[in-house]
């Protein structure tokens, strides 16, 4: 295993995962303003009360922001929470798949999960490598550029 190879398979998994962290923050910021304009908005409160089915998204969608803020600290279990709010929210209204801005905390949870199991792999190969080039049995050697005809010439075009 070359070990230059598992840094690039970890420095790959930092960016998937600092990716995940971006794209779920977004969602997190959009959403928290959503619900201060909502709430110190000057439009008047509705008169009607909430369907259970409103609810479930509203829940929904903390779920996911929740999962976004929790992915900070531990990377799996935030990806799972936003996950599990993203298939809460389409199993309550499937026509939101229609909307890009509705599956950002699913490909926010799935950047995050490929993450780390990227990290996992590299790391798990990087320890069965051997521990030092010394065990390399087979020394290098360059190829030569002209290889020497029968006669030990180097050259055998000049004369």
């Amino acid at each position: 295993m070359d070990l230059h190879a598992a840094g690039a398979v970890i420095r790959n998994a930092s960016v998937l995962r600092l990716g995940g962290r971006l794209v779920g923050s977004f969602y997190v910021a959009f959403f928290t303003f959503m619900l201060l304009a909502h709430v110190f908005g000057s439009e008047p409160v509705a008169e009607k009360p909430l369907t259970p089915v409103e609810i479930g998204i509203f829940v929904a969608i903390g779920v996911s922001s929740l999962g976004a803020v929790v992915c900070w600290w531990k990377a799996v279990p935030g990806a799972c929470l936003m996950l599990i709010g993203w298939a809460a929210l389409i199993s309550l209204q499937w026509f939101l798949l229609l909307n890009p801005f509705f599956g950002l905390p699913a490909i926010s949870g799935i950047l995050l999960i490929v993450a780390a199991r990227r990290d996992r792999l590299s790391r798990s190969l990087a320890a069965r490598a051997p521990a030092s080039p010394a065990l390399d049995l087979v020394p290098w050697s360059p190829a030569p550029l002209f290889p020497l005809s029968s006669a030990g010439d180097a050259y055998p075009h000049v004369s």
